[in-house]
């Protein structure tokens, strides 16, 4: 007899590896829960031709997965104005799919998951922003028009401003939800604050803590391929928009004044710019072109997250503007300095769960000399800072483990 058919919705491409490394930890989760289900996801992008390409490390992680444009051909979320809400509203109240290829699918499905990682009310909503919160949430609330069960996996919730209509878009959906598992204690309180019964908020840690670390021979081939000694490398990423605000600018100008200095007096030999999407290229190339100029190089080739982790796994210390790239170094048992420049703190809410918030360093409330002593005082205690984040990442690894079985319990499939 068949498993379940199990929807994976509001999915992202696989070019930012951060959300790659997310769509493969919710597919791992849903199939430990169900083993013999079949996994179908729904893109964000309509784009029918340039889905393979887009999920190239999906696809070659789980090729049997099916991959789905995005429901109404609409365009990107950001794209869909109100003309695609309405009609998303009268396919949702009728109940039938439109004649949609991909709602037809979600209509047949047993279980709907909204994806790990999706953000529900991080930004003010005004009322174009409110249309593609809709319509990134609607194959889940066209589930439930059908009395399909549904769910959301490893998300952050929160946190909403007075009188935010994306408040009440977002409590609409996950009231009718069977199991909201948001991936941090703030995200936590939000969701029991929009009035979700606490019996279906199971909160667990970011779901990509959930991978198994790389071993020393993937440590080895991924390192030596860029020509980098292992523990004599810091690995950083930047992020497209690390200068925009004033308390950016002054995080990146410190961040070149320490890697210059720890590079000059001999602590470390190389400083690996790490690239983890497409639109983080420039601000990869200008921070590599104020570092010393034969110490530091560049990575923009297409890994894996697997591959990352790896290369994270041979860094004495990862800065991760990304805080993703955090994450996989967490995974892979390398110290790490979380930079958090989301002014809802995004970094800090998701490695409190980790207990290493005192990691992190925060751009909007910066001293003048922060990121220095944190990164002075971890290469100073490297083998206990190491002890440190592996024993935090087995830990979390277990509970993403334990929020699997959780998603099981939930669902009557």
């Amino acid at each position: 007899m068949p498993g379940p058919h199990v929807v994976i919705t509001n999915v992202y491409g696989d070019d930012n590896r951060g959300g790659a490394a997310i769509t493969a930890a919710t597919i791992r989760a849903t199939r430990a829960a169900w083993p013999d289900s079949e996994t179908s996801l729904v893109s964000v992008s309509a784009n029918q031709d340039s889905l393979e390409h887009d999920f190239r490390h999906t696809r070659a992680a789980f090729p049997n997965v099916t991959i789905l444009p995005a429901p109404l051909r609409l365009g990107e979320p950001h794209r869909r104005g109100w003309a695609a809400v309405a009609r998303s509203k009268y396919i949702q109240w009728t109940r039938t799919s439109g004649n949609d290829a991909t709602l037809e699918i979600v209509a047949n499905a047993d279980v709907v998951i909204g994806k790990g990682g999706q953000l529900l009310g991080r930004s003010p909503y005004g009322l174009q922003n409110s249309a593609s919160l809709w319509m990134g949430l609607f194959p889940v609330a066209f589930a439930q028009s059908l009395k399909i069960q549904t769910g959301f996996y490893s998300v952050t919730i929160g946190p909403f401003l007075r009188r935010d209509p994306g408040r009440a878009i977002v409590a609409s959906v996950l009231r009718e939800t069977r199991l909201v598992m948001p991936r941090d204690g703030v995200s936590t309180k939000e969701a029991v604050g929009l009035g979700l019964d606490s019996s279906n908020v199971s909160m667990m840690p970011d779901c990509v803590f959930g991978f198994a670390p790389p071993t020393d021979n993937q440590i080895a081939s991924v390192t030596t391929r860029f020509g980098l000694r292992r523990n004599q490398f810091v690995a950083v990423t930047a992020t497209r928009n690390a200068n925009r605000r004033p308390a950016g600018r002054r995080l990146s100008e410190q961040l070149v004044r320490v890697l210059n200095e720890v590079v000059s007096a001999g602590r470390i030999e190389r400083i690996a710019v790490v690239v983890h999407a497409p639109e983080d290229l420039r601000s990869s190339l200008e921070l590599k072109s104020a570092l010393p100029t034969g110490a530091t190089l560049v990575i923009d080739e297409d890994l894996s997250p697997e591959s990352l982790m790896a290369l994270y796994g041979g860094a004495v210390i990862t800065i991760g503007g990304r805080v993703h790239s955090a994450i996989f170094s967490t995974v892979a048992g390398t110290p790490v300095i979380p930079l958090d420049r989301h002014p809802n703190h995004k970094a800090r809410d998701i490695f409190a769960l980790a207990g290493l918030d005192h990691c992190v360093v925060d751009g909007a409330d910066l001293s003048e000399n922060a990121l220095e002593i944190r990164l002075k005082a971890t290469l100073d205690s490297s083998d206990e800072s190491r002890r440190l984040v592996r024993k935090a990442s087995r830990e979390m690894r277990s509970r993403v483990l334990d929020a699997d079985a959780t998603l099981r319990a939930k669902f009557d499939v």
